[in-house]
């Protein structure tokens, strides 16, 4: 279930005013407070992790399996993405997963390291950096 959430202001000024089921309500308030704007969230997003005690954990990863770095986070886990870092340019994927630890989530990213270099995509995106570069 979605809530609608309404907020007004900007960083420090920033603030919930109130908070509707029904995105139509939702509508209505901020027509009538056009100050007002709409947050929309899923209502108990997390209640399954939360039970199972898993956290999200943010990990960057380089293709031979060393770990960048591993932080617990409270974003979201999105889609993969690989950054190229460091000064020799070696390319790392950077995952976010839910985990019950560090150590776990390494191993979740792994796992994902191991299937990119497999299908092929871990490659292609190694070629297609190159030749933006000029490499």
């Amino acid at each position: 279930m979605k809530v609608y959430v309404i907020t007004e202001g900007e960083y420090s000024g920033y603030g919930i005013v109130t908070v509707f089921s029904t995105e139509e309500l939702a509508n209505k308030f901020v027509e009538m407070y056009p100050d007002t704007r709409i947050e929309e969230y899923i209502l108990d997003y997390y209640e399954q992790r939360v039970r199972d005690g898993k956290k999200p954990y943010n990990v960057w990863m380089f293709r031979d399996g060393t770990t960048q770095h591993c932080n617990e986070t409270m974003n979201e886990p999105r889609g993969i993405e690989f950054h190229k870092v460091g000064l020799n340019g070696n390319i790392v994927v950077d995952v976010t997963v839910f985990a019950k630890d560090e150590q776990h989530a390494v191993k979740i990213v792994n796992e994902k390291r191991a299937q990119l270099i497999a299908s092929g995509e871990w490659d292609e995106f190694e070629k297609a950096h190159k030749s933006r570069m000029g490499e």
